[in-house]
Parts: structure tokens; sequence; C-alpha cells
């Protein structure tokens, strides 16, 4: 058996995270793993088991990395493909098709498409997101299996690619690794100083991008600053860097947001955190959330489609806002910085085991094998 995971880039965040949790569990496979990306974050090196093979394409162009993903398949004849990111997942099935390798293919969908959609902007870009949408659906059907990571995003694939409920299978993010109790411990950036015990610290993990609302959470805790003592440590990059930058320094709490850019391990500055937020207009599913509940720590997130209200099972293990609601943000916010219950941490840490690599790697074998 040789099995290709093929997705965008091998970095420190996103889907390539949730890849690097999961291919760890597949160390008991009888099988010749293979990663194949197009551009390697040397800092991710690390996570992928030793017996594993990188193919690094070089961060090629989009005509090129065709070519050469053609050349990878053509040379090494993948038997099983688990993939990432519309347009990859498209190229893989054409492949098999073409090259008539007959290989298992499950393709995966990591957010809303129907939100990427509506939410995009200049008409280059809805152009491209609707010629890939009318691509999907041609060719996603002649996929195995296409796993979303939520059941919000199932239903968005059966709406908008128009795919059968049972060629859909809901697998969520494998988030929680055996290794989490040791990289919790790692030092945080001795930037943030040692901070009065009265001080609150606010936590944002995440691109910051349009649909992470990162500016809605900055209006909010510019309301929040004048009830409460409290910091906003903004860990992320992104397009709105410089624009969120400004708006930070114009404010009067200017110094009680620190920007620390992309932290390729968290969890240390989350178990220091009193409260997580995120903000989103849309998700697909939201790792953030249940590192979050892992550490113990209250979230605070907007019921968005799709991901936060299901990690949360409707509110039971966090709070839930509106989109778009800054006052609405505001109030969970204060309620969630009140939460002060022992027994209600080691809930939410129950809660988090449910989304562990483990879990996730057991059905994806199992997909595999069926």
């Amino acid at each position: 058996m040789k099995i290709f995971f093929v997705f965008p880039r091998l970095d420190v965040g996103g889907v390539s995270k949730v890849f690097s949790n999961l291919i760890p569990e597949f160390v008991n496979v009888q099988a010749e793993i293979s990663v194949v990306v197009n551009g390697v974050d040397e800092r991710a090196i690390s996570w992928m088991p030793s017996n594993v093979r990188i193919v690094d394409l070089g961060g090629k162009s989009s005509l090129l990395y065709g070519v050469a993903l053609l050349r990878e398949f053509v040379l090494n004849k993948p038997t099983h493909v688990i993939s990432a990111g519309e347009d990859i997942n498209c190229f893989v099935i054409v492949l098999n098709l073409i090259l008539r390798l007959r290989a298992k293919i499950i393709v995966t969908a990591h957010s809303n498409y129907s939100m990427e959609l509506r939410g995009s902007v200049g008409l280059a870009k809805k152009f491209r997101l609707n010629l890939v949408k009318f691509i999907m659906r041609i060719f996603y059907p002649h996929s195995d299996h296409v796993v979303a990571v939520s059941a919000g995003v199932a239903d968005d694939l059966m709406k908008c690619v128009r795919l059968d409920k049972d060629k859909i299978k809901v697998i969520y993010n494998p988030i929680i690794t055996a290794d989490f109790r040791e990289l919790i411990d790692q030092p945080i950036d001795i930037r943030l100083g040692v901070l009065p015990e009265v001080t609150r610290k606010i936590i944002f993990i995440g691109r910051l991008c349009k649909q992470k609302r990162p500016d809605l959470l900055l209006n909010a805790f510019f309301k929040l600053r004048k009830k409460v003592d409290a910091v906003l440590w903004v860990l992320g990059d992104g397009p709105l860097m410089g624009d969120l930058r400004e708006i930070s320094q114009s404010s009067s709490c200017s110094d009680d947001i620190k920007f620390l850019g992309l932290i390729a391990n968290p969890l240390p500055y989350l178990k220091q955190s009193d409260i997580l937020v995120l903000p989103s207009d849309w998700e697909g599913f939201g790792n953030v959330i249940v590192e979050a509940l892992w550490c113990g720590v209250p979230v605070v997130a907007t019921d968005c489609p799709s991901g936060p209200s299901e990690i949360l099972d409707g509110g039971k293990y966090g709070y839930l806002v509106r989109p778009n609601d800054v006052d609405g943000l505001v109030i969970a916010m204060l309620r969630a910085l009140q939460e002060n219950d022992a027994g209600r941490r080691g809930l939410l840490q129950q809660r988090a085991e449910r989304f562990s690599a483990g879990n996730a790697a057991k059905k994806y074998i199992e997909l595999l094998a069926g």
C-alpha cells in the first residue's frame, strides 16, 4: 500500500497542522507514506515521522505544480490518496482517472465553500471560486469518499457541490495529540513581561483576514477595556496586520494589545490566557477552539457556519454570539471572564478529547481499508 497525503503546503498552521497531527497516527499501518506538498516550512518537518517521505514540489505556479504532481504520480503510483484544497482535490481525481491508477481517493473539505464565495471580494476571485465550484461538481463524484471536517461543511457540500449524502463522511479534525502535555509547558514570548494578577488575558489565534474578523475583536476589546483591566494577545499573521496595528495605535489602550505574529505552538499562550475569542464570519471547523478547551480555557465564538457550535455543543461548552455583533461579543467576554469553576475546566478538557488525532485516524484508516 502506498499512501499519498497531498495538500498545498507543509507549514505550521491550518490544514497543514491537521495533516501533521494525523499522519503520525498511521505509524502502525503497513504502508509507504508520502507527503506531497508545494512548499515546506522547515519548522514543520520535525512534526513528521522519520519514515515519511516528504516530497516538496518547490512552490511552483499552478501549471508547473500540475506537471510536477503528474510526474510524482507516474513515477510512484499511489494506491491510496488523501488530499486537501479544492483545486488539488480535483486535480488528484483527474490524475487517477487519466492514468488509470485505480487508487482509492479521499478528498477532504475544510471550509464552508458557500461562505467563501459570499465573502469573496473582486470579480476575478468570484469568477475563480465559481469556476472551481463547477469543476468540483464534475469531479468530486469520481472520488471514493469526500470527508467533511464538520456536519455544517457536509451540509454545504450537498447544497453547493450537489453531492449525495452517502458520498460524504464527517470526520472531525485531529487536534489533540499525545505530545500536548509537553507542548503546553514550553516558554512564551518574553516581550509579554509579567502582568499583575488582576489583569485578565484575552487571546485570539488565527489568520488576520476578513473571514476571522479580528477588527470586530479589537472594537469589542476597546469597549471591554473600559470595564475590565485586560490585555489582548493576537497570535497570527495575514493581510490585515497593518490595518489592525494602525487601529490599535490610534486607540487609548494600544499598550494593552500585543501582536505576536504566527506562533508554531500556541498552547503555552492558551495556558496563560483567561479566555479565547474567535469572532469569525465563517469557519470550517475551528481548531483553536478545541485547543483552548483542552487547556481548560473558556471560549467565546460566533455562532457562524460551520464548526464552532458543533464543537461547543450549541453553547454547552462555551459562549456563542451572533456574527458581527460587537455588543454581544462584549457581554459574552465579560461572562466568560467571570467563569472560575475548576470542575468546569475538567469538563472542557473532556470535551476536547473527543477531537483527538487517534479518533480521527481510526476513521480515516477505516475508509482506506473499506
